[in-house]
Protein backbone atom coordinates (compact mmCIF):
# COMPACT_ATOMS: atom_id res chain seq x y z
CA UNK A 1 0.00 0.00 0.00
CA UNK A 2 1.14 3.52 -0.69
CA UNK A 3 -0.52 5.07 2.39
CA UNK A 4 -3.62 6.19 0.51
CA UNK A 5 -6.82 5.98 2.50
CA UNK A 6 -10.10 4.95 1.01
CA UNK A 7 -13.48 5.93 2.42
CA UNK A 8 -16.21 3.34 2.23
CA UNK A 9 -19.86 3.74 3.11
CA UNK A 10 -22.68 1.26 3.14
CA UNK A 11 -26.43 1.58 2.73
CA UNK A 12 -28.73 -1.36 3.39
CA UNK A 13 -32.33 -1.91 2.49
CA UNK A 14 -33.92 -4.80 4.32
CA UNK A 15 -37.31 -6.32 3.63
CA UNK A 16 -38.85 -9.14 5.62
CA UNK A 17 -41.92 -11.22 5.09
CA UNK A 18 -43.37 -14.57 6.03
CA UNK A 19 -44.43 -17.34 3.72
CA UNK A 20 -47.98 -16.77 4.93
CA UNK A 21 -48.20 -13.40 3.18
CA UNK A 22 -47.86 -15.01 -0.24
CA UNK A 23 -45.74 -12.33 -1.91
CA UNK A 24 -44.18 -13.04 -5.26
CA UNK A 25 -40.41 -12.83 -5.62
CA UNK A 26 -40.74 -9.71 -7.77
CA UNK A 27 -42.91 -7.98 -5.14
CA UNK A 28 -40.41 -8.88 -2.43
CA UNK A 29 -37.50 -7.63 -4.56
CA UNK A 30 -39.34 -4.36 -5.24
CA UNK A 31 -39.93 -3.89 -1.50
CA UNK A 32 -36.24 -4.51 -0.72
CA UNK A 33 -35.16 -2.16 -3.50
CA UNK A 34 -37.48 0.57 -2.18
CA UNK A 35 -35.93 0.11 1.26
CA UNK A 36 -32.44 0.38 -0.18
CA UNK A 37 -33.19 3.69 -1.87
CA UNK A 38 -34.85 4.99 1.30
CA UNK A 39 -31.62 4.19 3.16
CA UNK A 40 -29.51 5.89 0.48
CA UNK A 41 -31.72 8.99 0.52
CA UNK A 42 -31.38 9.22 4.32
CA UNK A 43 -27.60 9.62 4.02
CA UNK A 44 -24.49 7.49 4.07
CA UNK A 45 -24.20 4.41 6.24
CA UNK A 46 -27.96 4.11 6.49
CA UNK A 47 -30.25 1.19 7.11
CA UNK A 48 -33.94 1.10 6.27
CA UNK A 49 -36.09 -1.83 7.29
CA UNK A 50 -39.66 -2.75 6.41
CA UNK A 51 -41.58 -5.78 7.56
CA UNK A 52 -44.70 -6.60 5.54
Amino acid sequence: MDGTSVAVSFSFGVAATTHIQDKSISEFYKQANTCLYAAKNAGINGVFYENN
